[in-house]
């Protein structure tokens, strides 16, 4: 199995446009502790990408801009799987993100166009974030 770390925008976690703004930098709104996107590709020609953050969101708009998560995924080709999720309170309490709350989603394109797609979301809800706290995710996603 050959294993290579990729760096990536922030684009992956967050809405287009919103991503645009904080990864430029000019919104002070969240601080990226860690963000770690590995990819690795076994001799049979399948990959699984691990992407790991913690951030935090410093005021209501940082919030906003990372409560709700959507990852875009293959139906057919790909798995998605939560490895971990919390949120840690400014307070230190620690409060699990369930992984049977991840709704599934058609892509917003596809209602607007009456087209079919194979690309899915699936959505995360982050459960009691606010700012000062800390959101820790690690999710992996199988390309089959």
């Amino acid at each position: 199995m050959r294993r290579e770390s990729v760096s990536i925008a922030v684009v992956v976690c967050l809405g287009i446009s919103d991503a645009r703004a904080l990864a430029n930098g000019d919104s002070g709104q969240l601080v990226w502790e860690t963000f770690d996107h590995v990819v690795d590709i076994s001799s049979d020609g399948s990959a699984a990408k691990t992407i790991t953050q913690t951030v935090r969101p410093l005021t209501p708009d940082g919030v906003q801009a990372i409560s709700i998560i959507p990852f875009p995924v293959s139906r057919s080709l790909q798995r998605f799987e939560l490895l971990e999720g919390w949120v840690e309170t400014a307070e230190g309490r620690k409060v699990r993100i369930d992984p049977r709350k991840i709704i599934t989603q058609a892509p917003p394109f596809a209602a607007q166009t009456g087209t079919l797609s194979d690309v899915e979301l699936k959505v995360i809800t982050v459960p009691q974030l606010a700012a000062g706290g800390r959101l820790h995710l690690a999710v992996r996603i199988t390309q089959q």
